[in-house]
């Protein structure tokens, strides 16, 4: 089976949701990386139809309880479970783990892995950890445009490179992101670390030799 979609677009007024959007998905997990406003939504809502397309082409005991008055969680799994009727080899989920505790996060996340022997899984999202264990390939978008697609290992690979780091005191830390752009912040043993993504580093932070996930892949290309 495949899904194969070519030069789609999508405006609204202006504004450019979808700018020539390109890609041919096989069965596997894809993980839909971009910020709000990037296009991922607008693409599955073209992909399930309830949206129209202006170019390009596309492959077509509590039974009385209202789902409102569910958990996020449950409320996310009968979701799920809707998905799933009549056994589709085309699985589209958008952020089907907003509003869930870290706990069913993981759950759903298993779920969603086991899902993927037979069928195309697109999986949207903001957040990383959603899909950095799962996915077999990943998506980066912004602002409508496909950036770059592969395998979670090569695109951490490819900014090897572009991430550098250091201890720093609070007042260092805030004159570094503000000269550079925010970076990711962790806390050691013998303080805060910076960790900065970017085409320019400064000389005094040190490269990052292991450690790097698809967190710093979504700061380099989507941010």
């Amino acid at each position: 089976m495949k899904l194969t979609i070519e030069n789609l677009e999508k405006s609204y007024g202006r504004t450019k949701a979808l700018a020539g959007f390109s890609y041919e998905f096989t069965p596997g997990i894809y993980g839909i990386l971009g910020a709000n406003g990037a296009g991922k939504s607008t693409l599955f809502g073209l992909l399930t139809d309830t949206l129209r397309r202006q170019s390009g082409q596309i492959l077509w005991d509590v039974a009385d309880r209202k789902l409102g008055q569910f958990s996020g969680g449950m409320r996310q799994r009968a979701l799920l479970a809707q998905a799933m009727l009549g056994d589709p080899e085309l699985l589209i989920l958008d952020e089907p783990t907003a509003g869930v505790d870290p706990r069913e996060r993981i759950r759903i996340r298993g779920f969603i892995a086991g899902l993927a022997r037979e069928r195309i899984v697109l999986l949207a999202t903001h957040v990383v950890t959603d899909v950095e264990c799962i996915a077999d390939r990943v998506l980066l978008m912004n602002k409508g445009r496909l950036l770059k697609a592969d395998r979670p290992e090569n695109l951490i690979a490819s900014i090897q490179t572009k991430a550098a780091e250091k201890l720093c005191t609070p007042e260092e830390i805030e004159r570094y992101q503000q000269q550079y752009g925010f970076g990711s912040l962790f806390q050691r043993q013998e303080g805060q670390v910076l960790r900065l993504i970017g085409d320019e580093l400064p000389a005094e932070f040190a490269p990052v030799e292991s450690g790097l996930s698809l967190e710093e892949v979504y700061l380099y290309y989507c941010t």
